[in-house]
């Protein structure tokens, strides 16, 4: 790991362009944005007139956070948008941050090298969510426009994020009297710690990231959690913590597209919204793609909404891909939006016609449960639009098409392919497999490769059947998506182009087995929160790698396996920092930062996490239930939890339901360490008895199995618990085997010396 003063030297480097340069933001609003909220998203934004006072010294404090100025001067922004108003401050200060949670102090230090704050400030931004009654005020006075040259800086970073800012700042009636942002500047960044009850974690401390080693800013949360009923903070929440906060459950969604031959939705397309307000909201934040341009947005088919929307730009470092909506003060209960927009949805190149923004192309949001979704396309003829569910109905009129499809089943997601297609149909387990490429991509290598995806993906629903239990769906497609993003939605998989030329993958048929497995996993049960995240994608992976082992053997999944542990010791490309170290899977997208924005997400979050599920399935054979056990754990998961979120928790509980044995100490190791760690194990047998002796380097307990075998027919497998400063066991012996191999399957995690 590396030292802190060459990591501080490092974010050092890193952080000396941000003042120098002015950041590239989008600052264009998309025409029709309503002067209702252009003001306050202006002001949240960019520097407004200020009264200038002075302060004998003030003290904020809230959870894990505490600030004390000392004398100096106080500014107060004054302007007449109705935004929430911001105090600026310069001066001499201390500021402190410290949490108890070891993982999140760890995840700090990655920032600051060190597991907690205390540092001196000059100035400081402070912007009021709630109440927040211990705040001083500013008298009367004139104005200025003078802000001082941080004020400028801490305006600017809400660019970042600044349409949740705004509905942050518009909803103030879900926030709590001492929710607060205070803004602030440490080793060169601008920092930002922040306390919102309404929140998905209510506390954090979060650093403003930027180029050059991503392409866009955004904000790093060094720190991130949940204050629960009494005050504490902790990462875990309950489903019912989480859903009491979100504000809307959506009943359906219904998506038109007018599109031409490039891809390019024109005037006509839109999307209509039925949804049922669970809190008293003013705002509401659609994600969608920058490309959107959104002209008009009504409610219940009558009532134009204010609404704003950053304008596309192809130059911009940042842009918000959201759009936020103004209710009328006092909705409730079951509402309808209409939302009209157009937009240059896909990109056109040589005959193929791909998404830009394979989730962004209608304005979404997100509940617990999901919706229905209808989908219908408008296009020229001799194209074809695909969506996801079933195709109810297709119209020829005159020189155009109209292609209308029906999701009964609730989803999360949706997306649809486009273009002229050849298409290669499969079945399996009732469900029609339809693979459609672009018909130009008819070389004889892409046709092979066609007809084989479709293969792998009719293997893979069979023995996912088997695994998990079936799905509602009738057809499952499959399309090309842009660049190497594969991807599944439900009812259809997205595959990058190197999974069909077999060219640049070095296991295209794991990809296919990866996201077909995404129609079980996400589209059936999806994480409750980022930390759950690895649910979805670590059993994705898991069944890929099953998949990949019954279908190429053993030796296969172990290469394969090789190949993720060699990733697990990689050194990053910035930090040259092995993978590994960068956070425990519970960390989820968090373990994505603008420091070294490489693989650390997948590799600990898809490899490591699947290798968790392999080496308790293993586990499982020894449990009183048998490998039956962590079987039967599967499909209950999917049947009990089916159109829910789904916690950790819920994985862990329906293990130890099933294999009949606790598995907490487990799950606890794999999912909040961030080691791999090294082993050595020897054996010796005497006489009637197996010795099996290990040392390690880490705190974890390693479940190793360890087989015998006379001759190459295997005979007994055995499991022995390495445990931390190491571990004797005596088994014993019906025969003498021939051979003791340890670990043969490699299904424990770790380095093996």
């Amino acid at each position: 790991m590396k030292k802190f003063a060459e990591a501080a030297f490092l974010i050092a480097c890193l952080s000396s362009s941000v003042f120098a340069l002015d950041m590239t933001w989008n600052r264009s609003l998309q025409k029709g944005s309503s002067m209702e909220l252009v003001r306050p998203y202006k002001a949240l934004t960019e520097p407004q007139p200020m009264r200038k006072g002075e302060t004998a010294g003030f003290t904020v404090d809230r959870p894990g956070f505490k600030l004390v100025l000392g004398p100096g001067a106080l500014f107060a922004e004054a302007d007449d948008s109705g935004a929430v108003k911001g105090l600026y401050y310069e001066g001499a200060g201390t500021l402190s941050f410290s949490v108890s949670d070891a993982i999140e102090r760890e995840h700090l230090k990655l920032f600051v090298g060190q597991e907690a704050l205390s540092t001196s400030v000059e100035s400081v931004y402070i912007l009021p969510l709630g109440a927040c009654a211990d705040l001083p005020t500013v008298p009367a006075g004139d104005l200025s426009m003078l802000g001082q040259a941080d004020y400028t800086r801490f305006k600017n970073a809400f660019h970042a994020g600044g349409m949740a800012w705004l509905e942050s700042a518009l909803n103030r009636g879900l926030r709590g009297n001492q929710d607060i942002a205070v803004l602030f500047r440490m080793e060169g960044s601008v920092w930002a710690y922040g306390l919102d009850s309404a929140g998905g974690e209510e506390v954090s401390l979060s650093r403003l990231g930027h180029p050059p080693h991503v392409e866009s800013w955004w904000w790093d949360a060094a720190v991130s959690l949940h204050r629960d009923r009494v005050g504490n903070l902790t990462p875990l929440q309950t489903r019912a913590e989480v859903e009491a906060k979100l504000p809307v459950d959506i009943q359906r969604f219904d998506v038109n597209l007018v599109l031409d031959g490039s891809g390019n939705a024109l005037v006509g397309t839109g999307a209509s919204i039925a949804l049922k307000l669970l809190r008293p909201v003013r705002a509401l934040t659609f994600s969608c793609s920058p490309r959107l341009e959104v002209s008009r947005v009504t409610l219940n088919g009558t009532m134009d909404l204010p609404f704003v929307k950053e304008e596309f730009s192809k130059k911009a470092f940042f842009e918000e891909p959201y759009l936020v909506v103004l209710l009328p003060q006092g909705t409730a209960g079951d509402i309808r939006l209409d939302i009209a927009y157009t937009a240059e949805l896909c990109l056109s190149e040589m005959g193929v016609v791909a998404l830009y923004d394979d989730s962004g192309w209608y304005p979404n949001l997100s509940d617990a449960d999901g919706f229905q979704f209808g989908f219908k396309a408008t296009v020229p003829k001799g194209y074809e639009a695909i969506g996801v569910g079933e195709l109810q109905d297709r119209k020829v009129d005159g020189d155009r098409e109209t292609f209308s499809y029906e999701m009964k089943e609730k989803v999360r997601i949706a997306s649809f392919l486009y273009g002229k297609f050849k298409h290669t149909k499969r079945s399996a387990e009732g469900i029609e497999v339809d693979v459609a490429l672009p018909d130009n991509a008819n070389t004889i290598t892409i046709s092979q490769n066609r007809d084989k995806v479709a293969d792998e993906i009719a293997d893979a629903l069979k023995r996912y059947t088997k695994m998990f239990g079936p799905i509602p769906y009738k057809n499952l497609h499959a399309g090309l998506t842009l660049g190497y993003t594969n991807l599944g939605f439900p009812s259809m998989i997205m595959l990058s182009w190197d999974v069909f030329e077999r060219s640049g993958s070095s296991w295209p048929e794991q990809i296919v087995a990866h996201e077909t497995a995404h129609q079980w996993w996400y589209n059936q049960v999806a994480p409750l929160t980022y930390r759950d995240a690895w649910i979805s994608e670590s059993m994705a992976e898991y069944a890929s790698l099953v998949c990949l082992r019954d279908r190429e053997g053993m030796d296969t999944m172990k290469k394969y396996l090789s190949h993720d542990l060699n990733t697990f010791t990689k050194l990053s490309d910035v930090l040259k920092k092995p993978y590994v170290e960068f956070g425990p899977v519970c960390l989820g997208s968090r373990l994505y930062t603008t420091l070294d924005p490489d693989q650390a997400y997948q590799t600990i979050v898809y490899y490591k996490g699947a290798w968790t599920l392999l080496n308790l399935a293993k586990m499982a054979s020894f449990t009183p239930a048998g490998a039956a056990g962590f079987d039967d754990a599967l499909k209950d998961m999917i049947a009990t939890c089916k159109g829910k979120l789904m916690s950790s928790q819920d994985v862990q509980d329906a293990f130890e339901r099933h294999m009949k044995v606790k598995v907490d100490w487990y799950f606890k190791q794999w999912l909040q360490s961030s080691v791999i760690p090294k082993v050595k194990v020897t054996t010796k047998v005497d006489g009637d008895k197996l010795t099996v002796e290990g040392t390690q380097d880490s705190s974890l307990t390693l479940p190793i199995p360890i087989e015998t075998a006379e001759g190459k027919k295997k005979i007994r497998e055995y499991l022995f618990f390495l445990k931390p400063g190491g571990s004797k066991q005596e088994f014993p012996l019906a025969f003498k085997p021939t051979i003791v191999a340890v670990d043969a399957d490699k299904t424990c995690l770790a380095d093996y010396k």
